[in-house]
């Protein structure tokens, strides 16, 4: 849901302005209502969007930790694993051959439950970032109906104040109040673009 497509949104909305000059007919106050209701309930469901988006970016963001430690320590394994196998081959005599052999078998044991313990936390680590991208897809699946609701209802809005008088428009088209400070930018901007385009189809 980036500046593009809302920007997208309001041109949609200037091809309904194109080539209409003085308002023809009295205000519709029920259009009006209607296309404010709509703007709300769209803008509405776009801020618990960008809520949801917030969330996993920052599940995203506490899972980078064990992300590292898990690289980390399978680093260490693997260098840890190369010195064993350096240190346990060759031909020694008794009784170091016998010293030897004990621990590299105690070492070995211990490193094949460390790695298999790390295996097991890769794939958890792995399964919760797969669940995180999934709900991100979820999520922006979502918002493409949102966007068109918004998207309409820009339309509708664009299409009252075509009968509104200059003050009227002035004092009324505008797309209703941010339902939160995720969307706040993003309606001053579409509210900045209405304003221009109003006042270019009123010259």
């Amino acid at each position: 849901m980036g500046k593009l497509r809302y920007l997208a949104i309001l041109g949609a909305a200037a091809l309904t302005l194109g080539g209409i000059a003085a308002p023809a007919q009295a205000m519709d106050q029920a259009a009006y209502d209607a296309a404010q209701a709509a703007l709300a309930s769209a803008l509405y469901d776009i801020e618990g969007n960008l809520i949801e988006k917030e969330a996993i970016e920052m599940n995203a963001k506490d899972l980078e930790p064990k992300g590292r430690s898990i690289t980390e320590r399978a680093t260490d394994y693997q260098q840890r694993v190369q010195q064993h196998n350096a240190y346990c081959q060759g031909t020694f005599e008794e009784p170091e051959y016998s010293r030897r052999l004990a621990a590299c078998n105690a070492e070995e044991a211990q490193y094949n439950t460390l790695i298999r313990q790390l295996d097991l936390e890769r794939e958890g680590f792995q399964a919760q970032l797969a669940e995180l991208q999934a709900r991100d897809t979820r999520r922006q699946q979502a918002a493409q109906p949102m966007l068109k609701r918004l998207e309409t209802g820009v339309v509708q809005l664009v299409t009252s104040c075509i009968s509104m008088t200059l003050p009227e428009q002035r004092e009324l088209c505008h797309l209703p109040s941010a339902p939160g400070p995720r969307t706040a930018p993003m309606i001053s901007q579409m509210n900045a673009t209405l304003r221009g385009e109003l006042a270019k189809s009123a010259q």
